[in-house]
């Protein structure tokens, strides 16, 4: 290969998992406005390490509570697990945003 067209360096690092990225996430949940959503949250969030920075619900659409969350550092991972967790045990009716913070 020609040297200014290749890479020779290729195996001094590799690519990580995206499980492995350690980033913030923003997540919007809709869910029915009922007592203990928001610590079922933080209790699925904290059995996968997750730490919250803030919790806000922000009012009602359509019959459904809006909570927004931002949470700290965390592995990608993590987060997704407890996402699954979430929403294995149907606690919100939908989640319409998820979005890594830089």
């Amino acid at each position: 290969p020609h040297p200014l067209l290749s890479c020779t360096h290729q195996h001094f690092c590799q690519i990580a998992p995206m499980s492995e990225l350690v980033t913030r996430f923003y997540a919007r949940f809709l869910t029915h406005d009922s007592p203990g959503i928001i610590g079922k949250l933080g209790t699925c969030f904290g059995n996968y390490n997750v730490s919250l920075e803030s919790v806000v619900q922000t009012g009602q659409r359509e019959n459904l509570a809006e909570i927004v969350i931002v949470t700290h550092d965390v592995r990608e991972g993590n987060f997704r697990d407890a996402i699954a967790d979430i929403n294995s045990q149907e606690i919100v009716d939908s989640i319409p945003s998820i979005l890594r913070v830089l």
